[in-house]
């Protein structure tokens, strides 16, 4: 099995992307999607390059299954936000990221079969 990537940003004034890729089994990108209302932290990061940036952090952890990633991602954006004290009773505030994430099961050169998760407008395509 071969692997390759591209990771090109963006046209915006901040790449709200990120990818991740652990040991040619798992992979996964993000697409931060900004909120409506803007938001910047103390470092210049928008809302939606940290949810991104805690999606992927989440899913580069080891678990049960991409489901339980995304349950963890979704909830260390939550607790972010609130530690931002964002009025989360606003959707238009509200960090997001969109995702497409696989998982290799079995060898390294021939996997037996994979797990995907894709989530919003984030799409997975598979070239042979």
């Amino acid at each position: 099995m071969k692997v390759e990537h591209i990771y090109d940003k963006g046209s915006g004034r901040f790449n709200e992307d990120t990818y991740l890729i652990i040991d040619d089994e798992r992979f996964a990108v993000f697409d931060g999607a900004s909120p409506l209302k803007p938001y910047q932290d103390t470092q210049g990061r928008t809302g939606a390059m940290i949810a991104a940036a805690l999606a992927r952090d989440a899913f580069a952890v080891e678990r049960s299954s991409l489901i339980e990633a995304a349950r963890e991602a979704n909830a260390q954006i939550r607790k972010a936000m609130h530690g931002a004290n964002i009025d989360m009773s606003q959707k238009k505030h509200l960090w997001a990221t969109s995702a497409a994430a696989v998982k290799l099961h079995g060898p390294k050169a021939k996997p037996d079969f994979a797990d995907w998760l894709q989530i919003d407008d984030s799409l997975l395509s598979c070239l042979e």
